[in-house]
C-alpha cells in the first residue's frame, strides 16, 4: 500500500477501528521513505505552503473565467479537490502501490521553478487520474479532512512499535526529518528516563444508569463533581512539567500558567485532572476555556484575564511508584498530601442527595457528577462498574433555521452546517448557534432541497434561507459573550429534530436565554 492507497481506502471508511487498521496496514507494508512522509504529511508537518495562488491560478487559466472557477469552487468547497477534478486524464490507472511521495516532492519542486509554474501544473495534472491529483495537491495546501486525526496517528504509532502514545507523541516532535530511518527511531525501546516523563491510557467513565441504585448504596462510591474543563495529565519528572491531554496531545506550551503552579510539586509524579479557568475562585465556564486553547504565545493579558488551575482528583505515580494498581481511597489520600488544587470528594449519603447535587452542578461551575467505586483501580479505557458520569440535563430551545452551508467530504454536496437564529423582543432575527450534527442522510437531502429553493440570499457558499423551519436543539451550556451580537454562546449545540409542528412564531425568542443563563448562574 501506499500513499495514495492508504488515503483511498481512508475516504471510504467513518469507522475508527477501520482508519485504525489501515493506518497500521500502511505502517507495516509501505516503504519507509512513503510512510515517513506520508505521516508527517497527515500531521500537518511537512506540507508545502504558500502555494494557494498557484493553485488558483491554474484553476483559472484552465476554465477562463474566474467566476465559473469560483462557482465551481463554492459548489465542490475544496481547493485542491476542485483542480483535481478539472484538470485529469480519466484513463489513468490509480497505482495504489508504488512509493509516490518522493518522486512527488521532486515534481513539486519542479514546477515551483519553471518558467510558467501555472502551466506547469496544469501539464502534470493532465496526465494523471483525479484522486492521484487530488492527494497530490493536498500536499500543499494541507487540511485532508478525512477523520485522522494526530491521536489516530499516534495511536497506530504506539500499535506498531509497541510503544506507549505518550512517548511516540514526544518521539514525534524530535523526529528529525522524514528519513528511512523515521519508523525506526519510533521503535527505539523506552528507555527509564522516557518512562517517567509519559502518561499512561485515561481511565474512562460510562454513563450513569439510574437503576444502579436500585442495587447500590451512595458509601460504595467517591463522589465528586464533574468539572467542565478539558481532561489532562501532569507529568512532573526530572524537573520538567509536561500536560497530556485526553485527545493525545501534548498541550504544555499553552498553559505556562499550570506549569509553574506545578514547580512545587515532587518529582516523578503524574496526576489526573482537569484544567479549568478560574473566575474569583470558581470554574468559568467551558467557553472560557477555549480563549486559551490551540495558542502558540499566550499573552501576558491572556494569562491575567483567563487563569488556568490543574484540578487534580487522581494520583497515578509519585516517587517513581505506579499507584495504579492502588484502589482509588488510597490514592485519593496521597493526593491530598501533595501541594495541588484538588477535586473534593462530596459527603452525600442518599441517592435523594446526589440527584440533587447534580441537579445544582451548575451553580458551582460543574456538569454533573462522578460516581468512582471507592476500591476501583485505574484501569485503561472504560470498565465496565468502575466509574459512572452522570451530568446534568442538557438544555433545550426551538430556534428557527437562518443560513445554511455545505458540509464537507461526502456532505460537500449538501447544506448541512446550519446556523440558528431567534427573534429579540423588538422582533429583529439574530444568530445563536451553529449546528451541523443530529439529523440522518434521508433528513439532510430533503432538508437541503428545501434550502435551495427558499434562499433569498448568498454570501459566497452560504445561503440565507426565509425563517421557516423550526428546530429543537439541545446543549450542555450558556455562558455571556462579547464575540457574538447574541451576547451568549452556547455549549456543544447539536440538532435534537425539526419541529413539523411548530411555526416560527411558537419558537422561543433571546429572552429564553436570557432565563437559562440567569438559571445556570
Amino acid at each position: 500500500m501506499n500513499f495514495i492507497g492508504l488515503l483511498w481506502a481512508l475516504d471510504r471508511t467513518t469507522k475508527t477501528r477501520e482508519k485504525h487498521a489501515l493506518l497500521v496496514e500502511f505502517l507495516t507494508t509501505g516503504d519507509a521513505q512513503e510512510v515517513a512522509y506520508g505521516c508527517t504529511h497527515l500531521l500537518g508537518q511537512q506540507s508545502v505552503t504558500g502555494q494557494r495562488r498557484l493553485l488558483r491560478e491554474t484553476a483559472v487559466s484552465h476554465l477562463g473565467d474566474e467566476t465559473l472557477f469560483e462557482a465551481a469552487y463554492a459548489a465542490v468547497g475544496d481547493l485542491a479537490e476542485t483542480l483535481s477534478l478539472l484538470i485529469n486524464d480519466p484513463e489513468a490507472v490509480l497505482d495504489r502501490t508504488t512509493p509516490v511521495i518522493d518522486d512527488w516532492l521532486s515534481d513539486i519542486a519542479a514546477i515551483q521553478s519553471a518558467p510558467s509554474p501555472p502551466e506547469a501544473l496544469r501539464h502534470r495534472l493532465s496526465q494523471g487520474p483525479a484522486f492521484a491529483n487530488w492527494v497530490f495537491l493536498k500536499l500543499w495546501t494541507g487540511g485532508w479532512r478525512l477523520g485522522v486525526s494526530q491521536g489516530l496517528i499516534t495511536n497506530a504509532l504506539a500499535t506498531v512499535t509497541g510503544q506507549p502514545q505518550s512517548v511516540i507523541a514526544e518521539r514525534l516532535m524530535e523526529a528529525g526529518s522524514p528519513d528511512r530511518s523515521w519508523l525506526s527511531r519510533m521503535k527505539t525501546p523506552v528507555s527509564a528516563d522516557e518512562r517517567q516523563r509519559s502518561a499512561v491510557p485515561f481511565c474512562l467513565a460510562h454513563g450513569w444508569r439510574p437503576e444502579l441504585a436500585d442495587t447500590s448504596s451512595p458509601d460504595e462510591f467517591i463522589i465528586e463533581y464533574k468539572w467542565d474543563g478539558i481532561r489532562c495529565q501532569l507529568i512532573r519528572a526530572q524537573g520538567v512539567t509536561r500536560l497530556w491531554s485526553r485527545g493525545d496531545q501534548e498541550i504544555t506550551a499553552q498553559f505556562p500558567d499550570v506549569v509553574e503552579a506545578s514547580q512545587h510539586l515532587p518529582d516523578h509524579c503524574l496526576l489526573d485532572g482537569e484544567l479549568l479557568v478560574m473566575d474569583s475562585g470558581r470554574p468559568a465556564p467551558f467557553q472560557s476555556l477555549q480563549t486559551r486553547l490551540n495558542r502558540r504565545r499566550v499573552s501576558r493579558n491572556l494569562l491575567n484575564s483567563h487563569p488556568v488551575e490543574f484540578r487534580a482528583y487522581d494520583l497515578l505515580r509519585l516517587a517513581g511508584n505506579d499507584y495504579r494498581e492502588t484502589p482509588l481511597h488510597a490514592r485519593r489520600a496521597l493526593l491530598f498530601t501533595l501541594p495541588v488544587a484538588h477535586s473534593e470528594t462530596l459527603a452525600l449519603t442518599s441517592w435523594e442527595a446526589v440527584d440533587a447535587a447534580r441537579a445544582m452542578a451548575a451553580t458551582v461551575g460543574a456538569e454533573g457528577l462522578m460516581l468512582k467505586s471507592r476500591d476501583s483501580l485505574y484501569h485503561s479505557g472504560r470498565k465496565q462498574g468502575v466509574w459512572w458520569k452522570w451530568k446534568r440535563d442538557p438544555m433545550t430551545a426551538d430556534v428557527v433555521l437562518l443560513y445554511a452551508q455545505a458540509g464537507h467530504g461526502r456532505r460537500a454536496r449538501l447544506h448541512t452546517d446550519y446556523t440558528f437564529g431567534v427573534r429579540t423582543d423588538n422582533g429583529e432575527w439574530i444568530t445563536v448557534a451553529k449546528a451541523y450534527s443530529g439529523l440522518t442522510d434521508t433528513e439532510l437531502k430533503h432538508i437541503d432541497r428545501w434550502i435551495r429553493q427558499h434562499t433569498i440570499a448568498s454570501f459566497g457558499p452560504v445561503r440565507q434561507v426565509t425563517p421557516t423551519l423550526v428546530f429543537e436543539i439541545a446543549f450542555e451550556g450558556i455562558a455571556r459573550s462579547t464575540r457574538h451580537k447574541s451576547g451568549i454562546a452556547l455549549r456543544f449545540p447539536r440538532i435534537l429534530r425539526q419541529r413539523l409542528d411548530l411555526s416560527i412564531d411558537d419558537a422561543d425568542g433571546l429572552s429564553q436565554f436570557e432565563t437559562l443563563l440567569d438559571d445556570s448562574q
